[in-house]
């Protein structure tokens, strides 16, 4: 997984198909997992619309 946007809020990681939006304060709990994600598309503009 590769982070490819960060705001505030919100951190966006893509596994290369599909694009997964965190909510920042959980990426910073020890032992966070990467399945916790909030929203998921295949569409950044989709994830980065949900973000804004």
């Amino acid at each position: 997984m590769e982070k490819v946007f960060e705001n505030l809020d919100y951190e966006i990681y893509s596994d290369g198909m599909y694009y997964y939006i965190y909510l920042k304060e959980d990426t910073k709990v020890i032992g966070w997992e990467m399945t916790e994600y909030t929203f998921t598309s295949s569409s950044l503009d989709e994830c980065l619309h949900h973000v804004q």
